[in-house]
């Protein structure tokens, strides 16, 4: 009887566990689309790290920012003058994203790259929010940076390569450039971030594993590489993202 009564009180748990909603719903609800361009870069990386979850695939949000970038630009040309107002990283132009949509679509079968999507969206939330939602030191991080960005814009800074600044300290404060990570005496937030960075570096390294297995050595590092660079490409967007809500902002 016992033993009927522990099965049953296990059934209602895994029921009320399926009922309950994705938790990436709270930072990205495909029913009510993408938000434009945010000027929170929490909220940015979130989004976007909610729709690898749910589409297992970078192609919507690319989409998504090509769309925002042009119609920003747009209001930037009719406000500033010509050529002012395009917030886009210079090489992330539509045929480059057109090809690495193209590419990716075109590997994602054979090499289960939805898997590999819904993964890391799921550990780059985790990362800034926390195992228990409560947010991590990844929020400061991201915070610091927006200011520094948006008082960079207000001074003319247009130049600077703020992602690339940004990338550096997330790599350092994470542990992602050191062989073995050391989460000893830190709080349960920075410990969450840290071994979520380190989960992502673990999956980029199984699907080189998976390439090398089955191509020569050079092809599956090329490949790997390649597919490693969308990840960063999708963050460089996030970044650009804060840049043309900053802009657009600033027009209002």
């Amino acid at each position: 009887m016992k033993t009927l009564s522990a099965l049953f009180a296990l059934c209602l748990v895994l029921v009320a566990n399926a009922a309950e909603p994705p938790e990436y719903l709270k930072y990205f609800d495909p029913a009510k689309g993408f938000k434009p361009a945010q000027r929170n870069l929490s909220e940015i990386y979130l989004q976007a790290a909610g729709s690898l979850e749910h589409y297992g695939s970078p192609e919507p949000y690319f989409r998504h920012m090509l769309a925002e970038h042009e119609r920003i630009a747009k209001l930037a040309e009719r406000k500033l003058g010509r050529g002012k107002g395009d917030r886009r990283p210079a090489r992330m132009t539509k045929d480059y994203i057109e090809k690495l949509i193209a590419n990716w679509n075109k590997l994602s079968p054979v090499l289960q790259l939805d898997e590999l999507s819904r993964g890391i969206g799921s550990d780059v939330r985790s990362a800034i929010r926390g195992v228990w939602e409560k947010g991590t030191p990844v929020i400061a991080i991201l915070n610091s940076h927006q200011d520094k960005v948006i008082d960079a814009m207000a001074n003319s800074d247009a130049t600077a390569r703020w992602f690339d600044k940004l990338c550096a300290i997330v790599r350092s404060e994470l542990q992602m450039d050191v062989k073995r990570i050391d989460t000893s005496g830190l709080d349960d937030g920075k410990r969450d971030a840290i071994r979520d960075a380190d989960v992502v570096l673990g999956r980029l390294q199984r699907l080189k594993s998976v390439l090398a297995a089955k191509l020569p050595q050079p092809q599956a590092t090329a490949i790997a590489d390649a597919l490693k660079s969308v990840f960063i490409d999708l963050a460089e967007m996030a970044h650009s993202e804060l840049e043309a809500g900053i802009l657009e902002w600033s027009l209002e």
